[in-house]
């Protein structure tokens, strides 16, 4: 009942058959990150694995990225303060780099995570593309992926 509900007002057969098998083909071989109960980072890597998950709020986006998936420590003050600050954006914009910057600054991760000024469009709530520096720092849970960039993304708040 749920692909109905996307489809409405094909009224065309043929086409809702296409639609509908590109719908189920776009969902094949990933893994879902519904139901995040703490923060996660998408470590992109183009050999990595698909990953999705349900942004943007209400707009209910499904976006996706291939990489490692690395489960950030549960510090519910950074995701709450996330979670507040990008309450329904659909898209982040310059305006909003500087204190998403701020927040990851007040937090473990310190200077670790900026925000991927040219992925600004892509970002939203409950999904942002990140800079990683990790080099340097005390507080390293991964090593070896110098340059990286990631997506800090967490449960949508639909």
């Amino acid at each position: 009942m749920e692909i109905l509900k996307e489809f409405k007002g094909i009224e065309d057969m043929e086409e809702f058959k296409r639609q509908a098998k590109e719908h189920d083909e776009w969902f094949e071989n990933k893994i879902c990150l519904y139901g995040l109960t703490q923060l996660a980072l998408i470590l992109i890597k183009e050999d990595g694995i698909p990953y999705y998950n349900q942004v943007g709020g209400y707009s209910c986006y499904q976006y996706d990225e291939v990489g490692i998936l690395v489960p950030l420590e549960n510090e519910r003050k950074l995701l709450e303060r996330l979670s507040e600050y990008t309450l329904y954006k659909n898209n982040l914009e310059e305006s909003d780099i500087e204190p998403i910057n701020e927040i990851f600054n007040t937090s473990i991760y310190k200077n670790y995570f900026k925000v991927d000024e040219t992925k600004l469009r892509n970002s939203c709530e409950a999904w942002i593309y990140v800079d990683i520096d990790n080099q340097n720092q005390e507080h390293l849970f991964f090593k070896g992926f110098p340059g990286s960039k990631g997506v800090i993304t967490w449960e949508n708040s639909d």
